[in-house]
């Protein structure tokens, strides 16, 4: 092999080494990319089930505090009125 044909293929090889240097770059460029959006959409979804396990104990606080489902300060109110009332008539009797 003549020196001229040596350089010619050392040529050759740095310029493929180049070319697929520049090509892995991008290549990690794009897979890092994908990467970082599958995380976000996972970290996304892990945000939103969060929200809704607040929101769903939040709910249940509030079914919570609407049980039973009585109207609590009128039945209170219709105690003290017959209360009232029975007051009334005992004291009408004597």
């Amino acid at each position: 092999m003549s020196s001229t044909a040596s350089e010619a293929s050392i040529a050759e090889l740095i310029k493929q080494l180049s070319e697929q240097s520049s090509r892995l770059a991008s290549q990690e460029v794009e897979l890092a990319k994908a990467e970082l959006a599958i995380k976000g959409k996972r970290a996304g979804i892990g945000a939103g089930m969060f929200g809704a396990g607040v929101l769903a104990l939040q709910g249940k606080r509030n079914v919570a505090q609407a049980t039973p489902p009585l109207p609590e300060q009128a039945t209170e109110s219709v105690k003290e009125d017959v209360q009232w009332a029975k007051s009334r008539a005992q004291s009408a009797r004597r």
